[in-house]
């Protein structure tokens, strides 16, 4: 009886991880991109 609570459990952290990581991902890409292009400027 407890199984299938368990893999339902186990399936929404797994997805909610996924979606945290995609998220962080694009913040981070997005961080990246923005922040290069100010630094590359202002030495030049």
């Amino acid at each position: 009886r407890s199984l299938p609570i368990v893999m339902a459990l186990g399936t929404v952290i797994l997805a909610v991880s996924f979606i945290i990581a995609g998220t962080a991902e694009i913040l981070r890409h997005r961080g990246l991109g923005a922040a290069r292009r100010p630094a590359a400027a202002n030495p030049a």
